[in-house]
C-alpha cells in the first residue's frame, strides 16, 4: 500500500476530530474504512489519534442517538478482535466516534495482539444504567473547593467555611479565603525572626483540591488527597516547603532564594530546587515513583538516597523510583490531566484507574476476587459525575460495579 494513502487517511482523520471536515473529505474517508485493504491503515491512525488534544464538549441528542445505535449494532465480541478482522459496521462506529467526540479505548490482550478498540465519552442519559451498576442514594460530585489549615499551635481551619473576602490573622500569618478555593497567606512584618519557625499545612481530602498563594507569592494546586506544609516564615538563603501527593507549582522567582519543594519517601524522596519557575509534582505515598514535569524555567531534581541529580529544561520530566533518577521527554497531556480536569488512561491498569476514581470522588474501592487484569486507554472529563464515569467503564469493559455507600465494589461480569 502506498504511503500516501496512510498519510491522506492520517489527515482525513484529523480532519474529523476536529470538526474541519468537507463532505467530499467525509465520503472519501467513509471510502477507505469499507475496503478491506486500508483496514490496517485506519487502525494505526485511530491509534495516533489518540494522542491529539480535543476539548470535551457536550453532544446533541441526534448524534447521541447515532452513537448508541452505532455501539448496539457492533455485538457483544467487538472488543476481542483486532479492529481490521471485524465486521465493517464497527469500523463505520469508530470513525463516527472519532470524528465526533473525545475518545476512549480499552486494550485487551488476545492471540499475543495488543489491540486498542474505541468508544467515545459521551453522555449516557439516554442508556439503561440499571444494568451496568446499582445506582447511588445520591450521586458523588467531583472534586470541589476544599482543604484543612492546620496552624502551628495546632488551630484547624476547614476552609469550605469562610466565605470569599473573610480573612483572619494568627501566629504571625494573615489569612483570606479569596474566591474560586483560592487561599492567600501574607507573611506579617515583625521586627524579629521567630525562634522556632514551625510547620503550617493545608490538606486536601479525597474529593478536594485547591489553590494556596504563599507568603512570598508562590500558587500551588493541591490535587486530591494531598498535603503541602510550609514555614510560618520563609527565612535564610532558601524557601522551603514539604509537598505529598500532588501539587502544581508557580514559583515567584527570587534570585536571592532558592525555592526548594521536599516529597517522597524511601525510593521516591526527593528534593526539587528552583528560583521562579513552574512544574508539577506528584508524589502520593502509595506510588512506587514520584514524577516531576517542567513546564517553564528550570529546576534540579535530587534524589535523597544517592548523589544523583538532574538539570531539567522545559517539557522535561523526571522519574524516580527503585530504578533510580530517569530524565525523558515530559508527557504533558498525561501529567496535567487532572489539573485540565480530565482523567487521562494511556494503557493503565484498573487498578491504578480505580485508585484515581477513588481521590477523586471520595469512595472506598473493593473488589470481588482478584483485580480484573484489564488496561485501559482514554480520556474522560473529571466533571462527570461518578455514576457517568462507572457507566462508561463499564459499558465498555468486561467489569461491573455495585454500589454500597460509599464502596464501590468491582467484579467481573
Amino acid at each position: 500500500m502506498e504511503e500516501v494513502n496512510y498519510n491522506r487517511i492520517k489527515y482525513l482523520i484529523k480532519q474529523c476530530m476536529l470538526q474541519s471536515e468537507t463532505t467530499e473529505e467525509r465520503d472519501e474517508l467513509n471510502g477507505y474504512q469499507n475496503s478491506p485493504l486500508f483496514q490496517e491503515h485506519i487502525q494505526k491512525a485511530l491509534i495516533e489519534a489518540f494522542y491529539m488534544e480535543k476539548p470535551l464538549t457536550d453532544i446533541d441528542s441526534t448524534q447521541q442517538e447515532q452513537i448508541l445505535v452505532a455501539i448496539k449494532q457492533l455485538g457483544t465480541n467487538r472488543l476481542i478482535r483486532p479492529l481490521w478482522r471485524r465486521a465493517l459496521p464497527w469500523a463505520a462506529a469508530a470513525i463516527l466516534l472519532l470524528c465526533t467526540t473525545p475518545l476512549l479505548f480499552k486494550k485487551d490482550k488476545i492471540e499475543n495482539q495488543d489491540t486498542p478498540s474505541l468508544t467515545a465519552n459521551i453522555e449516557w442519559s439516554s442508556v439503561d444504567t440499571a444494568k451496568l451498576h446499582k445506582p447511588f442514594a445520591k450521586d458523588p460530585k467531583p472534586a470541589e473547593e476544599k482543604a484543612i489549615l492546620t496552624l502551628t499551635d495546632g488551630h484547624q481551619i476547614d476552609l469550605a467555611m469562610l466565605k470569599d473576602g473573610e480573612s483572619f490573622s494568627r501566629g504571625g500569618l494573615k489569612i483570606e479565603k479569596q474566591e474560586q478555593g483560592n487561599l492567600s497567606i501574607v507573611f506579617e512584618k515583625t521586627d524579629t525572626e521567630p525562634s522556632n519557625n514551625k510547620m503550617n499545612s493545608i490538606s486536601t481530602p479525597r474529593g478536594g483540591l485547591y489553590w494556596v498563594i504563599l507568603g512570598d507569592g508562590t500558587k500551588v494546586q493541591l490535587n486530591a488527597s494531598s498535603t503541602l506544609k510550609f514555614p510560618s516564615r520563609f527565612t535564610g538563603n532558601q524557601r522551603e516547603v514539604s509537598l505529598e501527593g500532588e501539587g502544581y507549582f508557580e514559583v515567584s522567582k527570587d534570585k536571592l532564594r532558592r525555592f526548594v519543594v521536599n516529597s517522597g519517601k524511601n525510593d521516591t524522596k526527593q528534593q526539587v530546587i528552583v528560583y521562579g519557575t513552574i512544574f508539577n509534582v506528584m508524589a502520593y505515598p502509595e506510588k512506587p515513583y514520584a514524577i516531576t514535569t517542567l513546564l517553564e524555567g528550570s529546576v534540579k531534581v535530587m534524589a535523597a538516597n544517592s548523589e544523583k541529580e538532574s538539570f531539567l529544561v522545559p517539557n522535561q520530566q523526571t522519574t524516580l523510583g527503585t530504578a533510580g533518577l530517569q530524565v525523558a521527554k515530559a508527557d504533558l497531556t498525561a501529567n496535567l490531566a487532572w489539573k485540565n480536569k480530565l482523567f487521562y488512561f494511556a494503557d493503565e491498569k484498573l487498578e491504578n484507574v480505580m485508585l484515581q476514581i477513588s481521590r477523586w470522588y471520595d469512595v472506598d474501592i473493593h473488589y470481588t476476587g482478584s483485580v480484573p487484569q484489564i488496561t485501559i486507554w482514554g480520556q474522560i472529563s473529571r466533571e462527570k459525575t461518578l455514576s457517568e464515569v462507572l457507566d462508561l467503564l463499564a459499558e465498555m469493559n468486561d467489569i461491573r460495579f455495585d454500589i454500597k455507600g460509599k464502596e464501590v465494589i468491582v467484579r467481573m461480569k
